[in-house]
């Protein structure tokens, strides 16, 4: 069976939900906090055949516990060749249950061409006493534990030393068969060391004080000794476990725990079944993440899983439904919409995944740009204030101002809180009126004024005092040129200047000069960087950026604006 659609309505930080899953593969992200977690334990706790769940007050949302909660899967999809399945939807038991799946949720009977299903009902009052239905309508019947077990679902966390033990309800007990009668086996171990000869001496001369005593007292008995009472003997289940020659699977990391439990699932109903993953990355190194990723979306059971990792999203293929970015709002209402909603996602996806899994996002026009906001984070810490890594914010480095535009609407679109920081000298690229149009979805727009780059702004607010610092940092991040060869391409431009930037009287032309050349903005020379610029990589930027931002005004455009960002990116 596949879930195919999710309600849930009072658990823990969700207020309401109700979405659709498309995909056999779902990878839930988002930033901290958004319910990911959340909706992996609600399907867990609806369609686990564990009888013992334990629900607190905390569980419910607000900790309101005069609001039941309620969690619905519906399922569809299951397969008819199956005799248990069968037997399930028989008659007498589950058969009149089954509706219709319309595109907003589960309808009381199919309609023509729409999909059947079964709308299983978890819910729990203040009494804190689970209970489990299959829901129609109105109409409820009562699930038991085992009934559950047929939906095949399995969880795989933190918790995985379970998955190794025959255990009640554990994988092992799930994937036995009747012949292998683990009980049995257990009561034989026990009886075996019953008849085996034991050390018991310091036990042996404590019986034989007792029976002289008791003889004392009248009870005539023929011999006490120490023996295991078989009736007393008890063997958890969980003390029968796998073993790697002599070592407990338990003992392996973590990565190998997490492979090993999902191929033991993937045994589980022939692969037909559902696994939950909450967060998939956990333990894995990255080609390992890879290879299971690989692996379970070659089978044909479906999988849910939640993620913080950017080798995940970059596996996952957007077309197919395989991504779904969780969206709360103050009031615990949650959305999930597939990423494949949006246009053109993949390439961003393989290219700026980290920017996903944030809350808010920088879209910068480049590498220079997402450098300086580096420098700047460090800056502010610096003056002890906040870092942006606290604050769920991300730099997605647009590389060209061309794609810009596409960019901060499709992160708009699926509920990113976004920013854009850019150049305002390539008005073909990203023009003045696609600034404002933006800015009317809620866009904010950070951009240099007077068509000038994020060099030329730079150059005409530093510190003038601080130039020669600026220059020989430039160079020295600088892959080919030298502090000469940086001079020299300034005095190609400007006459009478000499070797020592030190002597270089403040103008404002020559500041203009200095910011065309380092933005790359003249024509190649022997005695010029050309295109390429003074510092156009992250790491070379940010070092630059590093040294400049102490020694630029704070009433200059160019600290205004990058405080005016920062104040963004603190506004919760």
């Amino acid at each position: 069976m596949k879930i195919r659609y999710l309600e849930i309505v009072n658990f823990r930080g969700i207020k309401n939900l109700a979405t659709s899953f498309n995909g056999n593969f779902t990878c839930l992200i988002g930033s901290g906090d958004s319910g990911k977690s959340s909706i992996i334990t609600a399907i867990d706790y609806a369609l686990s055949p564990r009888w013992n769940i334990s629900i607190e007050d905390s569980d419910f949302y607000n900790q309101e516990i005069d609001e039941p909660i309620s969690i619905t899967v519906t399922l569809a999809e299951w397969d008819a060749s199956n005799a248990e399945v069968r037997k399930f939807f028989g008659e007498s038991r589950f058969g009149q249950f089954i509706g219709g799946l319309g595109l907003n949720g589960p309808e009381p009977e199919p309609a023509t061409g729409e999909p059947e299903c079964i709308s299983v009902l978890f819910q729990v009052d203040k009494s804190l006493e689970p209970k489990w239905f299959i829901k129609k309508g109105s109409e409820l019947k009562a699930l038991s534990a085992g009934e559950r077990s047929i939906f095949g679902l399995g969880k795989i966390d933190t918790h995985l030393d379970n998955n190794f033990t025959w255990g009640r309800n554990t994988l092992l007990t799930r994937l036995s068969t009747q012949d292998d009668n683990v009980n049995a086996i257990l009561a034989n171990i026990a009886r075996g060391l019953k008849a085996t000869p034991l050390s018991l001496t310091g036990c042996e001369a404590t019986a034989t004080s007792i029976k002289t005593e008791s003889e004392k007292f009248g009870v005539q008995v023929a011999q006490i000794t120490p023996k295991l009472d078989l009736q007393k003997l008890s063997f958890a289940a969980g003390a029968l476990a796998l073993h790697n020659e002599e070592i407990p699977l338990r003992n392996l990391g973590t990565g190998s725990k997490k492979l090993i439990s999902c191929a033991m699932q993937l045994k589980l109903h022939d692969g037909r079944n559902i696994t939950l993953i909450d967060e998939l990355e956990l333990g894995l190194e990255p080609h390992r993440i890879r290879g299971l990723i690989k692996n379970l979306k070659s089978t044909q059971q479906q999988v849910i899983t939640t993620t913080h990792s950017a080798v995940v999203l970059r596996e996952l293929t957007v077309s197919e439904n395989e991504l779904y970015v969780c969206r709360i709002d103050e009031d615990g209402n949650l959305k999930v919409k597939s990423l494949s909603e949006v246009p053109d996602c993949q390439g961003p996806i393989r290219s700026n995944a980290e920017a996903f899994l944030g809350k808010k996002v920088i879209v910068c026009e480049g590498q220079t740009e997402v450098g300086c906001l580096r420098a700047l984070d460090s800056y502010k810490v610096s003056l002890n204030e906040i870092p942006v890594w606290t604050l769920n914010t991300a730099y997605y480095n647009a590389a060209g101002a061309g794609n810009i535009k596409a960019a901060a609407t499709a992160l708009n679109e699926l509920g990113y809180n976004v920013a854009i920081l850019c150049d305002s000298d390539e008005p073909t690229q990203f023009s003045a009126a696609d600034a404002t149009a933006l800015e009317a979805l809620g866009v904010q727009v950070f951009m240099w004024e007077h068509d000038r780059s994020i060099e030329q702004q730079l150059l005409a607010d530093l510190s003038w005092t601080s130039l020669n610092g600026l220059i020989e940092i430039a160079a020295d991040v600088h892959d080919s040129k030298s502090k000469t060869d940086l001079i020299q391409a300034v005095q190609t431009q400007q006459a009478g200047l000499t070797d020592n930037p030190s002597d270089w009287s403040d103008t404002t032309n020559l500041r203009e000069v200095i910011g065309k050349v380092a933005a790359g903005k003249l024509p190649v020379s022997a005695a010029s960087v050309g295109k390429k610029g003074w510092f156009k990589r992250i790491s070379s930027s940010e070092a630059v950026f590093d040294f400049a931002l102490p020694h630029i005004n704070a009433t200059t455009p160019f600290k205004e604006k990058l405080d005016s960002l920062w104040d963004w990116i603190q506004d919760e």
